[in-house]
């Protein structure tokens, strides 16, 4: 029995390296991907790498994460409301599969992505992780393949912080691809 085609992908964090990849080796297979952040050619922020590193770390007390979670946000309002939601999903594992998937995954191998799969890239503009920069390098070198949206302030947990308009960037996205 053949396998279904997977659609659509949406990376977040330690699946963008390998879901951009299956793009990259199957792009048979996909249809269209969503990045909420691109990773890629413009390396982390020090301070935002080391902040994600803090929240993968399970030894350190709140009030150290807390402190570090302003790398993460755009607004630090929206520090206790991300630290809520964020911490009983995060798996302290995940942080050395992602860097391991990182370093054993040359950027020519994923980047830019061949076949013609269309890309959503939800982009916070203050992304201490993925630097902006990076979405506009893939709109650059991919063009009409790509629709970027920026959202002006957030941060790293876009997802979580802009919730809202991340869904109807995604609803808005997918409803163009039906067309």
């Amino acid at each position: 029995m053949p396998r279904p085609a997977a659609r659509g992908l949406q990376p977040q964090g330690a699946s963008l390296t390998a879901r951009t990849t299956l793009a990259a080796d199957h792009p048979e297979l996909v249809h269209s991907v969503i990045l909420f952040a691109a990773g890629g050619k413009v390396p982390p922020k020090p301070p935002g790498e080391h902040a994600l590193q803090t929240i993968f770390n399970p030894a350190l007390t709140d009030a150290e994460v807390l402190k570090q979670m302003k790398y993460l946000v755009g607004n630090p309002a929206e520090i206790p409301m991300a630290w809520h939601s964020v911490k009983p999903c995060r798996a302290p594992q995940v942080a050395g599969l992602q860097r391991t998937a990182m370093e054993n995954t040359p950027l020519k191998d994923w980047w830019p992505p061949p076949g013609a799969m269309k890309y959503l890239v939800a982009q916070g503009t203050n992304d201490q992780i993925a630097p902006p920069e990076n979405g506009k390098l893939l709109k650059e070198e991919l063009g009409a393949r790509v629709t970027l949206i920026s959202f002006p302030g957030a941060g790293r947990l876009l997802i979580v912080t802009e919730h809202g308009k991340a869904a109807a960037a995604v609803v808005s996205f997918l409803h163009r691809l039906r067309t």
